[in-house]
């Protein structure tokens, strides 16, 4: 059963460059096969914010530099979902590929696909139907129209594959909007978003999940291949 998009929250919207790092936050750098099939098998207790008030959670005071923090959502599962909905942001070469793997994961469904270049959005488009999906919704009028995308209440997880600068607003957006957000590498361009972006988490009880490992790895591989340790970083 699909549960129903949560209100908007009200997370701080400035920087936390005074409080310590905490161990694991809940931003973490995964394969991206590995991050699909978490998403295919999604289960356990819901992550709702309901049980940030359980938990006893305060709401952020939305000043930079509080210390005041929800419950902590590392280690809560996502929730069951008999289909997972899932919209693509950024339809290049990255989301291009990417959609192939969401469209084999069994109990995934692509509904949405925004890019400012309309041509991309359709040839995405053309793999759904090819699927046996139903025509997923297209969102390519201008860099706003992710904006009108975030209103839908039809969405589980939000995938962002766009330009590095605009990564950690649509990871924002995505989560105030009550849907579970994951988003290539970088998160962020700045300390005081990635706290940020761990307070949004908190408080919204969405999952913020940074995908990138793959790359990485690759290079590793490659290195290995020809006798070196590859460019690990």
């Amino acid at each position: 059963m699909n549960e129903a998009t949560p209100q908007d929250q009200n997370p701080p919207s400035g920087p936390r460059g005074d409080v310590p790092p905490r161990p694991q936050p809940p931003l973490r750098a995964v394969d991206a096969g590995a991050a699909g099939l978490g998403i295919g098998a999604l289960g356990g207790q819901q992550a709702t914010a309901a049980d940030a008030r359980a938990a006893g959670a305060r709401e952020p005071a939305g000043v930079a530099g509080t210390s005041r923090r929800a419950a902590t959502i590392i280690g809560v599962p996502f929730e069951r979902r008999s289909t997972v909905r899932v919209d693509i942001v950024g339809l290049g070469q990255r989301g291009g590929s990417m959609i192939d793997l969401f469209l084999a994961l069994p109990g995934v469904r692509v509904v949405a696909l925004c890019d400012v270049v309309r041509a991309k959005a359709e040839r995405a488009a053309r793999k759904v139907t090819a699927a046996g999906q139903p025509a997923p919704a297209l969102y390519t009028k201008d860099d706003q129209d992710f904006e009108r995308l975030r209103q839908r209440s039809d969405l589980d997880f939000v995938y962002v594959a766009t330009p590095w600068d605009s990564h950690f607003a649509m990871a924002r957006a995505a989560m105030l909007h009550g849907k579970h957000v994951g988003v290539e590498c970088p998160v962020a361009m700045k300390l005081g978003q990635l706290w940020e972006l761990v307070d949004v988490s908190e408080c919204t009880r969405r999952h913020c999940v940074q995908f990138g490992e793959l790359r990485v790895r690759q290079e590793r591989d490659a290195g290995a291949a020809h006798g070196t340790r590859g460019p690990l970083r």
